[in-house]
């Protein structure tokens, strides 16, 4: 099974399994649920989460030094802050 299917199994991912789009409310995610999901599930939602903080900077180029760089600040902060959204911490550590 990959990772995006292991990924839609899980409460944060379910959506009517009558319709082919699973969706994700992502202002919802919480530090807790992002550092206990699996390896494939955090690197995806930290792929779209990328993705979306660079669009709204009109960066159109992926960093994979900066996005490594990034993705380090956000799992120690998550680490120490449980409780606070995902959207919030990258918005508070994301460089």
């Amino acid at each position: 099974m990959t990772g995006l299917a292991r990924a839609a199994e899980t409460p944060a991912f379910q959506g009517d399994p009558t319709k082919a789009v699973v969706k994700v409310e992502m202002t919802e995610i919480t530090c807790r649920q992002f550092i206990n999901y699996s390896f494939d599930k955090s690197e995806a939602i930290g792929a779209w989460m990328s993705g979306y903080w660079n669009a709204t900077r009109n960066i159109e180029t992926l960093d994979i030094t900066r996005y490594r760089a990034n993705s380090r600040r956000v799992s120690d902060y998550c680490k120490r802050h449980k409780n606070e959204t995902l959207m919030a911490t990258i918005q508070k550590v994301a460089r």
